[in-house]
């Protein structure tokens, strides 16, 4: 964790760091305790979430309109599906499986609640398809290491990067929507529904794009990192060990 924070936040004093991490911990806390009431934030009387579109009107509330949303853990990311399930956008969340079957069926039984549909990691591609093919709306949380991903700058250090989501978007023509989560004290939140990203340069081929894409997506998790850090869950390697060792001094203090 001080290592990401380190990485990501250059300059900052060790004790800084070592007060954000352990912000970065009690959020990750704040998490764990808030599954079992995951159905709450689905029920908009209760005021849990304020909810905001940066655009008005956005397109992909009207139903039958595919989209595509990318967040971070950030916060409590969970609730970002909620939200979708209170603007009636139907969404299919990838997670990947824990190794602990007890533990994963535990989470699954409390992310149904959300309203969205969670999608395991080996079957997600055939799901996201025929969702979008549905004009349905994938989510992805793509800010960590992905192995096999494209090395595309995050924080100025080249981390490995899911393009699947981008490369949706631009297969099905639909927007590609960056959701921010921030939280709030007496567990509110607001969810934050940014305006669509588009490729820079439209005359590229496909994979540029989606590459392009992609870095559009890092550059907007930087700001919101860089704002609220300790909502971050870093709690895993997000750039290789070498890139940590070579870019933070957090390794040669042990």
């Amino acid at each position: 964790v001080r290592a990401n924070l380190s990485l990501a936040l250059p300059g900052t004093p060790p004790e800084v760091i070592d007060r954000l991490a352990e912000e970065v911990w009690g959020n990750a806390g704040a998490v764990f305790a808030e599954y079992p009431h995951l159905a709450k934030f689905t029920d908009p009387k209760r005021g849990l979430l304020r909810i905001e579109t940066v655009e008005p009107d956005p397109p992909y509330c009207r139903p039958g309109t595919p989209v595509v949303f990318v967040a971070a853990h950030l916060a409590n990311w969970e609730v970002a599906c909620a939200a979708m399930t209170q603007m009636g956008i139907r969404s299919y969340a990838l997670y990947a499986p824990l190794a602990n079957p007890w533990l994963d069926r535990l989470m699954l039984r409390h992310r149904a609640k959300l309203g969205c549909e969670t999608v395991s990691r080996e079957a997600g591609l055939r799901v996201f398809l025929q969702a979008l093919k549905r004009g349905e709306a994938p989510a992805m949380i793509i800010d960590r290491r992905v192995d096999g991903g494209k090395p595309i700058p995050f924080f100025g250090a080249e981390k490995d990067s899911s393009t699947l989501p981008a490369g949706l978007a631009l297969r099905f023509g639909a927007p590609l929507v960056p959701v921010q989560v921030e939280r709030h004290p007496g567990a509110r939140f607001t969810v934050r529904f940014h305006a669509p990203l588009a490729p820079r340069n439209p005359e590229a081929d496909t994979d540029a794009q989606a590459l392009d894409l992609t870095r559009q997506i890092h550059e907007r998790f930087e700001e919101w990192i860089t704002a609220r850090p300790g909502e971050w869950l870093c709690t895993s390697k997000i750039w290789h060990g070498s890139v940590l060792r070579a870019k933070t001094d957090v390794y040669r203090q042990v």
